[in-house]
């Protein structure tokens, strides 16, 4: 009877240690649930890591702060080798950290103490998880601790310079009309887009017409190849990098390439005799010049057939965040680059 007694007394002095120990941070069987104060989550946000790796969209890098405190006797590491995440809609799969994330972190608690750590991880954005963390409890055992994360409650702007880069190319090279305003974007749109066409039909001017100097001619040319470059638009849009305020993204156009303007020459003379044996009076060089120069305007859209639709090199540019809203960089060499390529290519 007494040693019965005494069993009992051991065993429960061994789970008030146990309890003592774990204060807040219960477990059982292992596993720690519900709220606790082993790890909790301090707040979340959808990053870029620092590799380039493609994601849908439906997926995204999620990088959470979490508070751990250390309930063990002795003082131990804790970073993103400790914890796990496992998807509660789909039981099967289990996510492991980022290594390389430039979130990446780790600390070394003394017993009670608590710090901040950021781990990341690859998710679906739509789903929710078990973040699980183990370590080492006050009597060596390995320990279990589980917290729930819901992936849809943070929202992912990693794509918004995307979508600003989007919308500063539509607008301006490609003169669309967007219905929703300048949505991501801090650029004056009015000022981009008549700096851009004025240089546009300034190009047109020399290349096109060897200087022949007519406003309405330049113009016209300009507005088809906006309207032809707008019709085979499949311009793409990768974001390289999005990090404190600052974005890097790759553009990679499609569009009328009239780099070779020698296919004008046979065009012009053809349109240049056509007009003189119709007029015996005109002036060979005067006349005839400008009538041709005004049927190549007049006529651009069917004359275009003579260059390709090219894909282009990539061209990356630069982003800074002004307010809530991207602003993109104009003076960079890649930026004048794109519009020379987005302007005909002359």
């Amino acid at each position: 009877m007494k040693l019965r007694k005494k069993a009992i007394v051991a065993s429960l002095v061994g789970l008030i240690g146990i309890i003592a120990i774990g204060i807040g941070c219960l477990w059982f069987s292992g596993i720690i649930t519900g709220a606790n104060e082993c790890v909790t989550i301090r707040s979340g946000k959808y990053i870029m890591p620092r590799q380039t790796i493609t994601t849908s969209k439906k997926d995204g890098f999620l990088a959470l702060q979490l508070k751990v405190k250390n309930v063990g006797h002795k003082r131990q590491s804790f970073s993103y080798s400790n914890f796990r995440l496992k998807s509660i809609q789909d039981k099967q799969r289990e996510v492991i950290p980022e290594v390389n994330s430039s979130t990446s972190g780790s600390l070394r608690l003394k017993r009670g103490e608590q710090g901040n750590v950021w781990v990341t991880f690859k998710v679906k954005k739509d789903q929710r998880y078990r973040l699980i963390m183990h370590f080492i409890d006050g009597h060596g055992h390995r320990r279990f601790s589980e917290t729930i994360v819901n992936a849809k409650k943070y929202k992912d702007h990693t794509r918004d310079s995307g979508i600003a880069t989007q919308q500063f190319v539509e607008r301006v090279f490609l003169n669309k009309q967007h219905l929703a305003g300048d949505g991501e974007l801090s650029n004056n749109i009015r000022i981009a887009r008549h700096q851009f066409n004025k240089q546009m039909e300034s190009n047109v001017n020399k290349k096109v017409f060897n200087n022949g100097n007519n406003a309405n001619n330049n113009w016209q040319v300009r507005k088809s190849i906006q309207s032809i470059n707008k019709s085979v638009d499949k311009t793409v849009y990768k974001v390289k990098s999005n990090k404190n305020g600052k974005a890097v993204v790759t553009v990679i156009p499609r569009a009328l390439d009239m780099k070779d303007t020698s296919a004008l020459t046979p065009i012009r003379e053809q349109f240049h005799s056509t007009l003189l044996s119709n007029d015996e009076d005109s002036s060979p060089v005067v006349d005839g010049t400008i009538g041709a120069n005004g049927q190549i305007a007049k006529n651009f859209k069917d004359l275009s057939a003579v260059w390709p639709i090219t894909r282009f090199e990539g061209k990356d540019i630069s982003l800074k965040k002004v307010g809530h809203r991207w602003e993109v960089d104009t003076k960079s060499d890649s930026f004048r680059e794109l519009q020379d390529e987005f302007g005909g290519n002359l």
